[in-house]
């Protein structure tokens, strides 16, 4: 009889609310197609497993199933959550035939799920070999020269594991740290400042990563009038805490969403022409118009040539947009600009947006324009790299 075991099986818990919500098993198998990850609901796999739990503390069962034939197999039950709060479970299924071929599995596993002296479930390693309830002290270093942005997440990170970890900051979101800094100590249970260090390390070379990133930025433009601003270019869940991260770089944030401004788009101006509007300009025109009669300030629109620029300027936009525009185009939009203002007694404020880099804004700022958006700064920053160390 052929037989094959189960090389992994690992349980994941909604960690707040203590609900199984899957099962992962990689099955070895002597048979070559059975080799591979079995995941719950997997669409591809040969073997389903079907968890449920009665209640917490009762009983967990796992029915397993051949996709292939629908054949179901016996399974063993072990408790979930017994009053020690370490699971044991051990699941042992056979079946006459899969495939054609007669199948063994076996498997034992325990973990302590959600106690704050214990670990979070997830953390194997940390779980198998460290003492429970031992306290030591940590440190998160630098590894490259940076501007922090993101001390108070990390601090959220690990105490949302285990509020009695402490994290003291040495340095404070903005500031300019050398490599090999330390910019933090923490002070708590081993293993959960080891479960929590990856996530609390990722938020903070992320947001760190921006703050590097924008504040590179601003010091290209130093000296003149320009300002780094920030786009909509964010992780979605992120934008808060990426412009957050901007402003620590001493960058300025554009609107956080299409609610508090008005930006009239090529794709806006491409609707309007395709419904009627003879040539983009007249839909630059009625655009703007539509806006300022009902009311919107800080009405800007995007323009691409000095065309549309001079009937945007004409017509009272407030903020111009200048897309992808050429410098030498943009040193004469401003002059253009300068004397509508004059004349009008206004004061339009003009944007560069679309392939500004380190090496070229220096340039584009130089022409005397007010604003410089960048949406590389929230896609594109390079992350920072962090380390936690323990001291003792």
């Amino acid at each position: 009889m052929a037989q094959g075991t189960i090389s992994s099986l690992r349980l994941f818990e909604d960690f707040l609310f203590g609900d199984l919500d899957a099962v992962e098993v990689a099955v070895a198998d002597t048979t070559p197609e059975r080799i591979g990850l079995v995941t719950v609901g997997g669409d591809d796999t040969a073997l389903t497993l079907a968890p449920t739990v009665d209640e917490p503390g009762g009983v967990l069962s796992i029915d397993v199933t051949d996709d292939t034939t629908d054949e179901g197999f016996a399974v063993y039950s072990a408790p979930f959550r017994p009053a020690d709060g370490t699971v044991s479970l051990e699941v042992r299924c056979k079946t006459n035939d899969i495939s054609g071929t007669n199948f063994f599995v076996g498997f034992m596993e325990s973990f302590t799920p959600g106690d704050p002296d214990q670990g979070m479930p997830f953390t194997m390693a940390t779980t198998a070999i460290t003492v429970v309830n031992l306290g030591v002290t940590a440190g998160i270093f630098a590894k490259e020269n940076c501007v922090i942005a993101g001390i108070d997440i990390a601090r959220w990170a690990f105490n949302a594991l285990d509020e009695r970890i402490e994290l003291r900051s040495l340095s404070n979101d903005g500031d300019s740290i050398k490599k090999g800094k330390k910019i933090a100590s923490l002070k708590g249970s081993v293993r959960n400042i080891l479960t929590g260090e990856r996530v609390a390390l990722n938020f903070l070379g992320q947001l760190s990563g921006i703050a590097t990133l924008t504040h590179r930025f601003v010091e290209k433009v130093k000296g003149t009038k320009a300002e780094i601003l920030d786009t909509r270019k964010t992780i979605p869940g992120m934008r808060e805490a990426a412009k957050y991260a901007v402003r620590m770089g001493k960058g300025v944030n554009h609107r956080m969403g299409l609610w508090d401004g008005i930006l009239i788009k090529d794709n806006h101006l491409n609707v309007m022409r395709d419904k009627g509007y003879t040539t983009r300009i007249n839909a630059i025109k009625d655009a703007i118009k539509r806006a300022k009669t009902r009311g919107y300030k800080n009405v800007e629109i995007e323009v691409e040539d000095l065309k549309e620029f001079k009937e945007a300027l004409a017509i009272g936009a407030d903020i111009i947009m200048l897309d992808n525009m050429k410098v030498e185009d943009i040193r004469k939009a401003t002059r253009l600009r300068a004397k509508s203002d004059k004349k009008q007694k206004t004061k339009t404020i003009l944007e560069v947006s679309g392939g500004v880099s380190l090496e070229n804004c220096r340039r584009i700022a130089n022409t005397g324009v007010d604003r410089i958006s960048i949406g590389a700064l929230t896609h594109s920053a390079p992350s920072i790299d962090f380390s936690l160390e323990i001291c003792k």
